[in-house]
């Protein structure tokens, strides 16, 4: 089997609570909740021609927490250290495809513990005008857990240890509701190499 002889349709419904409070002395608290069930129908021709089928379900849980405090520096710049942990925990569905290829364990839990820090400065040109670039640099660490059982044979797909992100990037206000921005992020160490990647968008206000 094969990247290109298989294929899988994946139905999905999620449900997300977000909370954010910001405190008199710069301090602030995020948290999210969220539900996810996935159903995966899936196929494929294998390397000998033989067509293969099965089906699995299963459902996430998943929280996060994040702590931090914002330095002003002067009028126009910032600096933020932060702490987070997050977790998501999705169930382990067995089954068994149609040439009697078994799969057992497909559970996943991951605990991601994260330190960083965030840094930018607003460069205004006018009352509506500005240029905001900023930096970010966190410590990862994923203690995660994802062992299936093959026919037998135990696999672990788990990405366990430490990683460090970076990321850059800026925002320009064109108007007090409408900016664009730009950014780039890397996130390496351990048992996980994400190359850089960048992001262009704009965003609208009101």
């Amino acid at each position: 089997m094969n990247d290109r002889s298989g294929q899988v349709d994946q139905d999905s419904q999620t449900a997300y609570i977000y909370s954010s409070a910001h405190f008199a002395n710069n301090v602030f608290v995020d948290g999210s909740l969220s539900y996810s069930h996935f159903n995966n129908d899936l196929s494929a021709t294998m390397s000998n021609g033989t067509y293969v089928d099965g089906s699995t379900n299963s459902d996430a849980w998943g929280f996060g927490l994040k702590a931090g405090y914002d330095f002003k520096l002067g009028d126009a710049g910032y600096v933020t250290p932060y702490g987070s942990v997050s977790g998501l925990f999705q169930s382990g569905d067995d089954y068994q495809l149609s040439n009697d290829m078994k799969v057992d364990g497909q559970s996943y839990d991951s605990m991601r513990y994260e330190l960083g820090v965030d840094a930018g400065y607003t460069f205004t040109y006018s009352e509506d005008q500005a240029l905001t670039p900023y930096f970010k640099l966190a410590y990862v660490y994923d203690d995660s857990n994802n062992d299936n059982d093959v026919n037998g044979d135990s696999i672990d797909n788990g990405t366990e240890g430490s990683a460090v992100r970076v990321g850059l990037g800026t925002q320009f206000s064109f108007t007090k509701n409408f900016s664009a921005y730009t950014d780039a992020n890397y996130l390496g160490g351990g048992d996980v190499d994400q190359d850089w990647s960048a992001n262009v968008g704009v965003k609208y206000t009101w």
